[in-house]
């Protein structure tokens, strides 16, 4: 009787959280249907390649041929992005591999040392979830820096076009003044085009390997700039500029949602600490929790549901 309480209970939370997300995603798509539909359109543009590559080894993971129907990239090759993306010398295949192994070995050997294998369970998933966590902490790091950087290339490249060098002596420039890892993009990109790539597909292929706004926006305005001409370095200016103001937007954004993400972080780490303190004061008392896996694993699930929602609170996009 009371697993049947727990079962309805566990399905009304379903119920009300889903409800709860339901009306969320609603007016998340009526009140930010422009930002998605500029998103969606960068995504058209870029999501494949336009032209046939050379044989090139240079070539092999920066090019696609053109299809007159694009397709969405997999999520094999959606993670394999995310892993460039973090600047790691790593495969799909070996994260996978290193994921399993770390799961298996934290979970088996807590089971063996405590007996608890419900508990081993939850910490070995959570231990092969550590290395795909530690690549997107890296490519969120990575691309923040980038994105850093990308004012005072933009300000560089209009000086160099005002010079009256042309937009590939001013890439080049970027590849020799600056430090990783808009150096090693814009190097990739200018020898790409020294090798024999279209310079449209070289500037496509950096715009997808970034996967940043801004580099799509400076891809698009090169790019019309060759077709329909203009002033490309004032341009530049202006993006430098906006970026800097995007910039100050978010450092004000996050100085006004400090105490919040420090409440967090308090809310979501205290269930795990309290567990702990617990269990070495008076393992007898948790005994009687952990031999409940299905209170455990709802708690997990509803923990993971809070941070998600904490999230979507206090990060956004602007």
């Amino acid at each position: 009787m009371s697993m049947m309480l727990d079962f309805i209970t566990i399905l009304w939370v379903m119920f009300v959280f889903l409800t709860i997300l339901a009306g969320y995603s609603l007016l998340r798509d009526i009140a930010v249907s422009d930002r998605t539909r500029v998103k969606q359109r960068l995504a058209a543009e870029f999501g494949t390649g336009s032209a046939v590559a050379p044989s090139s080894r240079l070539f092999t993971k920066r090019a696609r041929p053109q299809e007159e129907h694009p397709t969405a990239d997999t999520f094999h090759e959606k993670c394999q992005a995310a892993i460039d993306q973090a600047g790691m010398n790593t495969t799909m295949a070996s994260l996978n591999v290193k994921s399993l192994a770390l799961g298996v070995g934290v979970g088996g050997i807590l089971a063996l040392v405590t007996h608890l294998w419900a508990v081993a369970l939850v910490v070995g998933g959570f231990a092969a979830v550590l290395p795909p966590g530690c690549v997107l902490i890296k490519r969120r790091h990575r691309l923040d820096k980038m994105l850093s950087q990308l004012p005072d290339v933009y300000s560089m490249m209009a000086r160099v076009l005002r010079a009256g060098q042309t937009t590939m002596q001013a890439m080049q420039v970027v590849s020799q003044e600056f430090d990783e890892p808009i150096k090693g993009e814009f190097a990739t990109c200018y020898e790409e085009q020294n090798l024999g790539l279209p310079m449209e597909l070289a500037l496509r292929n950096m715009a997808k390997r970034t996967g940043i706004a801004e580099v799509q926006m400076f891809v698009v305005a090169t790019l019309v700039h060759q077709t329909s001409g203009g002033n490309l370095s004032e341009l530049l200016d202006n993006l430098a500029l906006v970026i800097r103001e995007r910039f100050r937007l978010r450092g004000l954004i996050r100085s006004l949602t400090a105490e919040g993400r420090l409440q967090a972080a308090v809310l979501l780490g205290l269930p795990f600490f309290l567990f702990v303190l617990l269990y070495v004061l008076n393992p007898a008392y948790m005994h009687v929790l952990l031999e409940q896996p299905v209170l455990l694993v709802a708690a997990l699930v509803a923990e993971l549901l809070g941070a998600v929602w904490i999230r979507r609170i206090i990060n956004f996009d602007f």
